[in-house]
Order: structure tokens, then sequence, then C-alpha cells
């Protein structure tokens, strides 16, 4: 269910990335792009998601003739200290087109330093406030008052 909402989303993802981003100027245009995925956990869409991610920036580089100036990529994996990184990273695919770390702590907290990501991606963790606030019911159409609260908050 999570990979068809990650694959309709995709569209929307490369309309913003071709729209947003501005590779010639500022952070994008450095030689390494930092991306954070938050709240990874250790099953295959998170690596769908950030597969997506760079689909669409390098993308963007070939739309703007920067073709040579692709940058490589690093990607921060992120989810609670008790989630399992090894798993995580024992079925990274083998041709991944990135450079990953794991970094564990809740991201309702600081992670980061300050400006050092060029994007940071949650979506995958989103339907967790859902089960928070809802009590238990991840997906539905009538939630409570609080639950878009909690959505329009983060």
């Amino acid at each position: 269910m999570l990979k068809v909402k990650i694959d309709r989303s995709k569209p929307i993802l490369v309309e913003a990335i071709d729209e947003n981003l501005d590779i010639q100027h500022g952070s994008s245009a450095s030689i390494c792009f930092r991306i954070a995925d938050l709240g990874c956990s250790i099953g295959p869409n998170t690596f769908t998601s950030v597969k997506n991610l760079i689909e669409a920036i390098k993308q963007k580089h070939q739309i703007e003739g920067q073709t040579t100036r692709i940058p490589e990529f690093q990607v921060f994996f992120n989810d609670h200290v008790d989630n399992d990184f090894n798993a995580l990273f024992t079925n990274f695919p083998p041709d991944r087109p990135n450079f990953a770390a794991g970094v564990p702590g809740s991201f309702h907290s600081r992670l980061f330093p300050k400006a050092c990501l060029n994007f940071v991606d949650s979506a995958n963790a989103l339907h967790w406030l859902s089960h928070a606030f809802n009590k238990g019911r991840i997906y539905y159409t009538n939630e409570h008052k609080e639950v878009g609260e909690a959505y329009s908050k983060r």
C-alpha cells in the first residue's frame, strides 16, 4: 500500500524539484547533495523514495544542461534508536546511487547541524503521526480536529 502511495507521489516530487530546486546557486549547486530520509524504517519503501528523489534531481540537472555538474549524493537514513540499521544496510540495493549513513533518534528533535542538508523527506513517516493521534486508526476520511492540527504542525 505504501509503495503505491510512493509511486503516485512521484510526479508531484518531480514537479516540485523541477520548479523549486535552484541548481545554479546556493547549496544545491555543490558537488555533494545531502538528503535526509526521516523515519526510514528498514523496508524497501525508503529505497524507492530516495531513488525517486535522486532521479528527479538528476533530471533537473539534465533539463538545465548541467550534466557535467551532477552532484554525488549522500543520504542520511533516520529512525528511532531501536530501528535495525544493520537490516537496513544489508538490504541496500547493490546499484544504489548514493553514499549512506544511519542517524538514530527522533526526528521531533534536532538531528543535524544548521544548513547542512539540501533536502529532507519524511513522507514515509507521516502515517505514524496519524497512528499516534488517531488512536490506532492509521487512515480514514473523518479524522478528529486534533489530527488535522497535528498534520499541519509537522
